[in-house]
């Protein structure tokens, strides 16, 4: 089904706050392409609402280290998950399912295999639970989360260096900075995890800052597809203005922050589309919000690596 999206589609120059530059120069040597920013990764982290990961903890036994493996996916409302466990000292991977308050477990594969009397699933209603056990263990989610709003206690972040997909950054970690800083519904979910996982004092952490444009499109389509459903209902809606066409200079922040559609080289001026530019020019030109598009960016995008 083709749905029309009868609204003008305009992209706002850089104005106001900075300028789109001068022409480049007839020789100019290539830069680099800008860093994804650190300043600006947390947000646009929690803005996706979802992530894939992959966590590795060491536990040191006696002088024995011990690796566990987590990956799988995660709602950062702390709403649903979807995990995969390897525990230390096992050969064969669990699962665990997060609904809501409800927590199925598969984590005794390699028991339930070898006896008969264990169940190789269970639930558990964490609302059963009292205040108590609910502060003194933290569920699948906190632990799983609580890496995720680190980057509130970050200080002295430094560039560790750049990677295909993006920038490694290096930063020292408050623990208690982090929970000060981060919204009082995540403090709830990952404060006891945050205790427990991690020293209670300053600790070195390395982040991935992912390079990609994967936000932009996703909200193109639900924004216009939300605003479609607004003239359905009668309001009026003149026209959809999108902030910004190219990279603009930022008075309080440089070129660190990255607007654009199109992505602008400060040093040689050089332009290049990304692909929500094209996504927004192919909307633009068919004057339509497909469902072919309603439905390839209706998921929000996984952002998060560890």
């Amino acid at each position: 089904m083709r749905r029309p999206l009868a609204i003008a589609l305009l992209a706002l120059c850089a104005a106001g706050c900075g300028s789109g530059g001068h022409e480049a120069a007839t020789t100019a040597t290539v830069a680099p392409k800008p860093l994804p920013s650190f300043a600006t990764a947390r947000a646009k982290t929690l803005a996706a609402g979802t992530a894939r990961f992959r966590e590795t903890a060491a536990i040191d036994v006696g002088g024995n280290e011990l690796k566990a493996y987590d990956r799988g996916t995660v709602a950062l409302d702390g709403s649903r998950a979807h995990i995969y466990k390897l525990s230390a000292g096992t050969s064969i991977p669990g699962e665990v399912i997060v609904v809501g308050d409800v927590v199925y477990s598969n984590e005794n594969v390699q028991a339930a295999m070898s006896s008969p009397d264990v169940k190789p699933w269970t639930k558990l209603d964490r609302r059963a639970l009292t205040a108590g056990e609910r502060a003194s263990r933290p569920d699948e989610l906190a632990h799983i989360l609580a890496p995720v709003y680190l980057a509130y206690g970050a200080r002295a972040v430094r560039l560790d260096r750049r990677v295909s997909d993006g920038a490694l950054y290096w930063a020292r970690v408050d623990p208690v900075l982090a929970l000060k800083r981060m919204p009082p519904a995540a403090r709830a979910v990952v404060a006891t995890a945050i205790h427990g996982d991690y020293p209670s004092k300053q600790f070195n952490v390395k982040f991935w800052i992912d390079a990609q444009d994967r936000i932009r499109p996703w909200l193109l389509v639900n924004v216009l597809d939300e605003i479609h459903k607004l003239i359905g209902e009668g309001h009026d809606i003149r026209g959809y203005f999108h902030w910004t066409l190219t990279d603009n200079f930022e008075w309080t922040e440089g070129w660190r922050l990255r607007f654009g559609l199109v992505e602008l080289d400060p040093a040689t001026q050089a332009r290049t589309v990304r692909p929500s530019g094209r996504l927004y020019a192919e909307i633009a030109r068919s004057n339509l919000l497909s469902q072919e598009l309603r439905d390839a960016y209706g998921a929000r995008p996984a952002l998060s690596k560890s």
